[in-house]
């Protein structure tokens, strides 16, 4: 047996607790519930949040919290059957740390300039001249960017959305651009229906408000133009259906809030290319955050909150970190708390958070030790789980008529209809999507729909923890009362098949290619696949068919033989047991153990699959419960 080290290509990856895999089942059953040995709350719960002045490399960190949670025992008292209202109203850190990073804004004046130069280019080009241009979308556009008394604004509040009316306006702005835009967003509606792309019913909510279907029996769509029926539309809906007019074209084009089974291959992605063009170089370029708007839309100057001052690590003005020392104190803290003992907490920390880390960090050399020790954490993505609980809640909102006048159902599912039904039209006022952001999310709950989000960092950790909890709990309810649907002698015809908005059971197949993923990245970055061996062994002729098949039959190995050896645990939480493997302890000691098979039995097999365990039952009989499972 040889092991021959190879050259690091791929990043360690954070061991995440859940993903779009994960089923309701193991959410509730496994993770946020306090009686089972896999539950979150055997850990120190760290939610995490930062505050940027942009993406990537082009971001620079101002505010990191990562502030710890006692959720375990709100839990223990609701699986008790007591109150936890007020505690989640009252929720306050237990530990943790706060960094706050100096900002001078005469540091980015450079960077600035760039973005005021790409405003006027803008205005110079759209809202500069009026010519043959639709009156409407060019008085609205020029009135917004446009000073009082002439000349290009560069003072923009992002919390009014006026540039994303603009580009709205922009969009319409001339009969070309509408026609070239009404065709982009008709390629990529009609590409999702090739593929049966099943979109949340808010989605389709801003279809029909922002779209007609093309005229003369074409197969498509068009942009609506309301101010050409409707002479007297008022000012206010008319910049409102440009607003929701950007957020369908972004939606469709990058959102990961959007409830879509799939995304489409490679014909789809140029499709959706095409369209975010449109509006992609006006966002990102002349509507980028100046620095003194970030400053001021992240409220910096009220960062940190008066009680997390003392004993969190805060430094006073005269001895704030620069960027580089904040991010070492926050990668410290967390090495501090020793290995496997945390588990980090955030929203969209997948695509965003995590990510600027990384990149900030090797832009200011850092030590490996500590992006690896970071990157090595155990994880969960707040996103995912609200976002199969805004699914669920948009089922039983949709179905509330007809439950409601079911003679069969029970108090309690008619109780978490009608809530399910007050919470989708509190968040989908004025055409807005039901999305899994977290200023939307506040708004559904009676503990916290008072609140107003301020954007920073120990603020938004807050608010995370109580949304976090408050919709666990719903999907608890949610549960429940669907057992109830389920029980029912007779089932009701007039339900939505909807399954995508009940929790579907994970069997091992579905979630196979993730953990084979998950280990030819393991493996790549540890570099011990022998590519020369394995060839001979297996009789590939590339290194990337060869490579393929190492991972295919080790994935199938370690699954099978994880699950000899852990008979009590069903095959999803096999799954994810696997995907929680350290890449540089776990994953090695795996892959030599497979190694060893090899030279001992060269006949390799492929896994049986586990019998799973009967779970979410409620009191409910197995083939009812079995019924929830399939959704």
């Amino acid at each position: 047996m040889r092991i021959k080290i190879l050259k690091n290509k791929k990043q360690i990856t954070e061991r995440w607790k859940m993903g779009s895999q994960s089923s309701t089942q193991y959410i509730l059953e496994d993770l946020f519930n306090p009686a089972s040995t896999n539950n979150i709350f055997n850990k120190k719960l760290i939610f995490y949040d930062l505050e940027t002045n942009g993406f990537g490399d082009a971001a620079y960190v101002h505010q990191i919290a990562a502030l710890e949670f006692d959720l375990g025992k709100i839990f223990k008292k609701h699986q008790s059957g007591e109150g936890v209202s007020d505690d989640i109203k009252s929720l306050k850190a237990t530990g943790g740390i706060i960094v706050k990073a100096l900002f001078d804004e005469k540091d980015f004046v450079a960077k600035d300039e760039k973005t005021r130069n790409a405003r006027a280019r803008f205005y110079n080009i759209n809202f500069k001249n009026r010519g043959k241009k639709d009156g409407v979308p060019f008085s609205i556009g020029n009135s917004l960017i446009k000073k009082p008394k002439g000349g290009v604004r560069f003072d923009y509040d992002p919390k009014n959305k006026e540039a994303e009316v603009i580009i709205g306006c922009k969009l319409c702005l001339t009969d070309s651009a509408w026609m070239t835009n009404s065709k982009k967003i008709s390629d990529v509606l009609n590409g999702h229906k090739k593929i049966k792309t099943e979109f949340d019913p808010i989605t389709e909510r801003l279809i029909e408000y922002c779209l007609d279907e093309s005229p003369d029996g074409e197969t498509g769509f068009r942009i609506k133009r309301p101010w050409k029926i409707d002479l007297t539309i008022p000012r206010e809906e008319q910049e409102l259906f440009f607003l929701k007019l950007f957020e369908l074209f972004s939606t469709l084009s990058t959102s990961p809030y959007t409830f879509t089974k799939k995304r489409g291959g490679p014909a789809m992605q140029i499709l959706t290319k095409n369209l975010k063009n449109s509006w992609a170089w006006s966002k990102n370029s002349a509507f980028a955050f100046t620095y003194a708007e970030n400053k001021n839309f992240t409220e910096y100057d009220k960062f940190p909150l008066k009680r997390y001052r003392d004993g969190y690590g805060y430094d006073e003005a005269d001895q704030r970190p620069n960027e580089k020392q904040g991010i070492l104190k926050f990668l410290n803290y967390l090495k501090g708390l020793g290995k496997n003992s945390y588990i980090l907490i955030g929203h969209n920390i997948k695509a965003f958070d995590n990510s600027v880390i990384n990149q900030r960090s090797k832009l200011h050399r850092i030590p490996a030790n500590l992006r690896n020790y970071f990157q090595d954490s155990e994880a969960l993505d707040s996103l995912n789980l609200l976002n199969i609980y805004t699914k669920q809640m948009s089922w039983f909102s949709k179905n509330a008529e007809t439950l409601l006048g079911d003679l069969s159902t029970t108090q309690q599912t008619m109780d978490v209809s009608n809530e399910s039904s007050r919470k989708v039209k509190e968040i989908t006022k004025m055409h807005k999507r039901v999305k899994s952001k977290l200023d939307g999310m506040l708004k559904v709950f009676e503990e916290t729909q008072d609140k107003k989000q301020t954007h920073t960092a120990d603020d938004d950790c807050e608010d995370l923890a109580r949304v976090l909890s408050l919709a666990v709990i719903d999907m608890l309810s949610m549960a429940k009362a669907f057992s109830d649907i389920a029980q029912s002698p007779l089932p009701n015809p007039n339900l939505s098949q909807a399954p995508t908005y009940a929790p579907e059971r994970r069997t091992p197949s579905k979630i196979a290619p993730t953990v084979k993923t998950k280990f030819k990245n393991d493996l790549k970055q540890l570099g011990i696949v022998d590519l020369s061996w394995a060839k001979d062994k297996f009789g590939k002729d590339t290194d990337k068919d060869t490579f393929d098949r190492v991972g295919t039959l080790f994935s199938a190995w370690i699954s099978k033989d994880y699950s000899v050896k852990n008979p009590k645990l069903s095959s999803e939480q096999v799954m994810h047991e696997l995907l929680n493997f350290k890449t540089g302890t776990d994953t090695k000691r795996a892959y030599e153990a497979w190694l060893e098979t090899l030279e001992d039995d060269p006949k390799i097999g492929t896994p049986t699959p586990q019998p799973t365990q009967a779970q979410f039952d409620f009191g409910i009989s197995e083939t009812i419960s079995n019924r929830w499972k399939r959704m």
